[in-house]
């Protein structure tokens, strides 16, 4: 058999997964070629032939073995094989012997998963029934503390056993939720609703809802959405106004992951209103939790601490630890947005620990990370940040771990840490999950690496984060974009219409003197003057009334060199402007250094430093750092056109830099460049 690496060079150039190739044919040479020849959606038919020739050669009693093994995947065990077989399991050794089945683990299977499909694929729909039917029998009969829920489900799922699929597969999605395998826990509440029709409506509404938490931690929030929504429909079919009103707080967080304040405002409000004419219960917690994730949108602290104060009082008298774990994080990052004190917000982290609750230790170290990197300290912010991706890995926590790499790479940004920024974005942008925030993160900041460096194509970026902008009623995604188009419009000096896509968030009342600041910053650089009320240590004021010393001190105590640089090229002294141009070089800062370096020379200077940026000075071939990462993957063997989109470049600017770097490094070809 080939190796999985076998598989994967023999796939090249084939649009399939070379692991699924490998785990289908176990590396028999000759499926995998039919294999890559047909696709993966189905059994090619000359597999088919060569399988079912061999199945035919079997004698009646071993053909039902083979039979039954087909549709007991991974392996029919030694103790299922007589309940289902019966006397048929006499001819296992003829099975054996023919080399269509094999011994495993105490049981017996297939070779290749491609041979299983084969013989599966042609049992009829009785004698398919029959034999899930009979499997589900014995494995009902294993004892209680052995038993494979996922795999009683799947079986009863087949057997058209609809009252064994209820019993089986939401006590598969619970056992699947605890291992923190959320995916598969959605997977089987799916199940259950297609056989939950005879249910009452409060039943079908928690199986939906159990499965739109799942939805939820994996990122599907779409689907997320729709699940959550469907069980407050069936809530308000039974009647049930406080749990629906539950059911509306709990999807506040829902509609405030994608952005959509106006509807998250209206689900919260609705579900305070009816939970506070009730008499209290634990459901009230649902509703003043999203009540105080409301607020902390809004930016109301006070608001924020007295809803999550609530939040905790409610989940305690009712033992709800979760909910009580979930209000101290929302006061505990209040309190470290306000007053830099992350006490509560690490009590409540430890009790998330001690009880298992992996997504609330996943919320809040991204809290304690988003928290820090808005108070400046970015090193407890980055540390932070690793921690909880350490966390979430094997979790299927996907919610917290984009939404962490989203602030990784915004930190990557500020830092100067560009090519670090570049990757992150790259790693977001890969992924088939549905975090939109994340997303619009990775769109900026590959969109200002380019501008800042001077290389082409922001265009598109800016577009497709103006998309993802615009599914959203969140004023701070609008304001981003705004301020990242106004950046690479002066960058570019492309000034035309920044006043018309800049202007409507400038004026939205709701915007934080944050945004203000910077929007009307770079509407001033683009011609454009406004006098916005902002806070007046937000260094984005200190550049608007002109202190550029003091924005040069509060952008370095934020750690963000690319913006100081920016202050001190806003500077007359000559001593200033060239420390500007010296970082700028440093940071491969092109446009901004040639602007700085024109600035020098209207101001008389003499001898202003030419050359290469001190990165390429310091690198044996002069390479630019751009250059380095394409010969890095030119090493790897890709492609221009792969380069180009692993980079996120246009395949002719790819071009031109593989022609530098074999013209600086004296290669005839890329191989040799490579091995140099």
């Amino acid at each position: 058999p080939l190796s999985p690496a076998g598989v994967e060079r023999l796939a090249s150039g084939h649009d399939v997964d070379p692991a699924r190739v490998h785990a289908l044919t176990a590396g028999n040479p000759f499926f995998v070629t039919e294999l890559l020849a047909a696709g993966v959606t189905s059994v090619p038919d000359t597999v088919r032939d060569v399988v079912l020739a061999r199945v035919a050669q079997l004698g009646p009693r071993a053909a039902a073995v083979v039979e039954a093994t087909s549709v007991a995947p991974p392996a029919l065990e030694s103790e299922l094989l007589l309940a289902v077989c019966g006397e048929d399991a006499d001819a296992v050794d003829e099975c054996l012997e023919s080399g269509v089945l094999r011994a495993s683990d105490g049981g017996i299977a297939f070779r290749h998963e491609l041979a299983r499909n084969a013989v599966e694929e042609t049992l009829s729909p009785t004698r398919r029934l029959a034999l899930h039917q009979a499997v589900l029998l014995a494995l009902a009969d294993t004892p209680r503390g052995r038993r494979d829920l996922a795999r009683l489900a799947h079986h009863a799922e087949l057997a058209g056993d609809a009252q064994a699929v209820l019993r089986y597969a939401p006590a598969a999605a619970r056992e699947a939720t605890r291992l923190g395998a959320h995916r598969e826990a959605a997977a089987q509440y799916d199940r259950a609703l297609r056989f939950a029709g005879g249910l009452a409506p409060e039943e079908r509404a928690a199986l939906l809802e159990r499965r739109s938490d799942a939805l939820y931690l994996t990122d599907d929030q779409r689907a997320a959405i729709d699940a959550l929504e469907e069980a407050i429909d069936e809530l308000r079919t039974a009647g049930a106004a406080d749990c629906e009103a539950a059911a509306r707080g709990r999807l506040v967080s829902l509609l405030t992951c994608r952005g959509l304040m106006s509807e998250a405002e209206t689900a919260a409000l609705e579900s305070i209103r009816v939970l506070e004419a009730l008499p209290e219960s634990a459901l009230l917690a649902d509703a003043t939790g999203a009540m105080a994730l409301l607020s902390a949108y809004r930016g109301d602290d006070g608001e924020v601490r007295r809803w999550g104060a609530r939040t905790v009082e409610v989940a305690e008298r009712f033992d709800e630890t979760e909910k009580a774990v979930a209000g101290r994080i929302r006061v505990g990052t209040s309190d470290l947005f306000g007053e830099g004190d992350d006490a509560l917000l690490l009590r409540a982290l430890d009790e998330a620990r001690r009880h298992r609750l992996s997504q609330e230790a996943a919320h809040a170290m991204h809290n304690l990370a988003l928290g820090w990197s808005a108070r400046g300290d970015d090193a407890r912010a980055a540390e932070w940040i690793a921690s909880g991706l350490a966390h979430c890995d094997g979790l299927e926590l996907d919610l917290w771990r984009l939404a962490l790499l989203g602030l990784r790479v915004r930190l990557e940004l500020d830092r100067g840490r560009w090519t670090a920024a570049t990757s992150t974005a790259q790693l977001i942008l890969a992924e088939s999950r549905d975090s939109p925030e994340p997303r619009l993160q990775a769109l900026l900041a590959l969109a200002l690496v380019r501008a800042r460096r001077g290389d082409p194509e922001t265009a598109p970026l800016l577009r497709e984060a103006a998309t993802v902008a615009a599914g959203a009623s969140d004023p701070g995604w609008a304001a981003s974009v705004a301020c990242v188009r106004a950046e690479i419009a002066w960058l570019e000096g492309r000034p035309d219409g920044v006043d018309e896509e800049t202007r409507r968030s400038m004026a939205d009342a709701t915007a934080s003197s944050w945004w203000r600041g910077e929007l009307a910053y770079w509407r001033r650089k683009n011609g454009v003057a406004d006098r916005p009320a902002v806070e007046p240590d937000e260094p984005w004021s200190l550049h608007l009334a002109g202190d550029w010393e003091s924005g040069v001190a509060a952008w370095r105590a934020r750690g963000r060199p690319y913006e100081a640089a920016l202050a001190l090229s806003e500077s007359d002294d000559e001593g200033a402007l060239r420390e500007a141009l010296e970082e700028l070089r440093r940071l491969e800062a092109g446009p901004l250094a040639r602007m700085v370096t024109r600035r020098l020379r209207a101001l008389g200077a003499r001898s202003v430093p030419r050359g290469p940026r001190p990165s390429t000075a310091a690198n044996a071939a002069h390479l630019t750092t751009r250059q380095q990462d394409v010969l890095v993957l030119l090493a790897e063997g890709l492609r221009n056109a792969d380069i180009a989109e692993r980079l996120f470049l246009s395949r002719r600017t790819v071009d031109h830099h593989v022609s530098a770097i074999l013209r600086k490094l004296g290669a005839r070809g890329r191989g040799e460049a490579a091995a140099t």
